[in-house]
């Protein structure tokens, strides 16, 4: 059977060193177990190991060393694991003393917490990682440049996205120079000069740059850095992010690759649309045109062929004003696939001819201010600046409500400017974003198909309020541009 321990008086020497030994033991933050050092038995504890352990001295006395011990702990050593009373776990460091008391050999164990150190660092440990694997993630670095020491302090991903071995340590630093050596060489005179300018004003950058990868494999990057300053002002280096842009830019360009085959499919699809209007106004003219007159040639002649005042002749005269009817319809349709004043006459004939239909259709009364184009305007801009005043003008009549329209042309030496502007409703403040391209509302077809032909002309277009009170849109294309301009036929 295993013997009790006895309590142990640590003062009951009698003697001041011995009062002092006690009054160290027992007032000690840290807990200290007195462990007999053959069977292990704990022979004594101070207020701290029975605070540690939640267990009173006498129980404590009545435990074995070996016992207080975690179950998944390892042997005792520099560090352990114990376990209290209510089941928790602490872990400690462990310093052992032997001492000889009245003759008997012991050990003085001290027990210091590290449980909240070690949670920090295990915290610690899991953001580091964490963070680590959102840079792997994103791939986005850290860079942390310090400018005296010419030194830059790159993260793990960072290393990774210029190419060079990432290594075992979560930060590496290398020298400026060896980061400079990745920038493709077209590109290190832009970086040095964004980093230049940054340094001497002493503000933040950031530089979008191409690096050369074994293999000669390019990357696009992108460095976003802010500015880090002594107590002086100083400026000390910069600190902020490298991110692999390769996938974004990739998309970017085979958006902008697809945007501008849709342009040329888009402005294909108008000429199409052109040539197709022209071919059927012609064919409406020569064909259908010179049929209808044939036949209200021969109405008249059998008209004339029979006696007045019948009720043969006052049907031919019904269906003579039906042919009639007929060619005035056929007229007004090619005027609107084709105007002839176009070809024939010029812009500036084909739109008053324009403006004074819609006047006679509508009762708006609309006013042209115009200056004669250059000569060599050509077909397919002449024909597009038609069209944007016709689609603006046909606005006016449909939605505007107004009962005035002017229309303003004015050609410049190097620019064309068209204003149309009205007296009516106006237009909702809403109905044009200041950035078309991102708007997702449900759009407005004629309003896009505007927009898109001033794009095939290289202009811009712009919808506001007009100083009459209503709508205007003003549109400006550059005549310089060589497509608008007809070659020379030397």
């Amino acid at each position: 059977m295993s013997q009790i321990a006895r309590p142990i008086d640590l003062s009951s020497a009698g003697s001041q060193s011995a009062t002092w030994a006690a009054s160290l033991f027992e007032n000690n933050p840290a807990a200290i177990l007195i462990v007999e050092d053959d069977a292990g038995r704990i022979l004594a504890a101070n207020g701290a190991a029975c605070q540690q352990f939640r267990l009173s001295a006498e129980e404590l006395r009545n435990r074995r060393y070996g016992e207080l011990l975690s179950a998944v702990s390892t042997p005792p050593g520099e560090h352990g694991r114990y376990q209290r009373a209510d089941g928790t776990e602490f872990r400690a460091s462990v310093s052992r003393i032997p001492m000889d008391l009245d003759g008997q050999a012991v050990k003085a164990v001290t027990l210091h917490d590290e449980t909240s150190a070690t949670e920090i660092q295990e915290s610690l440990t899991a953001t580091l990682h964490r963070l680590q694997r959102a840079q792997e993630i994103t791939e986005c670095g850290c860079w942390d440049w310090n400018i005296p020491d010419n030194l830059i302090l790159l993260s793990r991903e960072s290393l990774v996205i210029l190419g060079l071995p990432p290594g075992d340590r979560l930060e590496t630093p290398i020298a400026f120079d060896v980061f400079l050596r990745r920038v493709h060489p077209d590109d290190r005179s832009h970086v040095l000069k964004t980093i230049g300018e940054a340094v001497t004003a002493a503000r933040p950058f950031s530089v979008d740059y191409r690096i050369l990868r074994a293999g000669d494999e390019i990357r696009y990057l992108r460095t976003v850095c802010e500015l880090q300053t002594a107590e002086a002002g100083i400026v000390v280096g910069f600190f902020g992010t490298i991110q692999d842009m390769t996938l974004a830019w990739t998309a970017a360009r085979n958006l902008d690759r697809q945007r501008l085959k849709l342009e040329r499919l888009t402005g294909h699809l108008q000429n199409v649309r052109e040539e197709e209007r022209k071919r059927i106004s012609r064919e409406l003219h020569d064909q259908l045109g010179q049929l209808l007159t044939v036949l209200r040639m021969g109405i008249s002649w059998v008209q004339d062929q029979l006696p007045p005042e019948t009720a043969e002749t006052r049907r031919l005269a019904e269906l003579k004003q039906i042919a009639d009817t007929t060619v005035d319809a056929v007229r007004r349709i090619i005027a609107d696939l084709r105007p002839s004043e176009l070809n024939d006459l010029g812009l500036v004939p084909a739109v008053s001819n324009l403006l004074e239909s819609l006047e006679h259709e509508s009762g708006i009364a609309f006013c042209l201010d115009a200056t004669e184009p250059p000569e060599d305007l050509s077909e397919a801009m002449a024909t597009g600046l038609f069209r944007l005043i016709q689609e603006a003008c046909t606005n006016i009549v449909h939605h505007a409500q107004a009962r005035t329209g002017h229309v303003s042309l004015d050609c410049a030496q190097d620019k064309i400017t068209v204003t149309v502007a009205d007296d009516g409703i106006g237009m909702q403040d809403d109905l044009f974003p200041a950035n078309p391209d991102c708007d997702d509302r449900k759009p407005s077809f004629g309003i896009l198909g505007m927009r898109e032909r001033v794009r095939q002309l290289h202009g811009s277009i712009t919808f506001q309020r007009s100083a009459m009170g209503g709508a205007s849109v003003a549109i400006t294309v550059p005549f310089a541009e060589a497509p608008f301009r007809e070659r020379s036929r030397e």
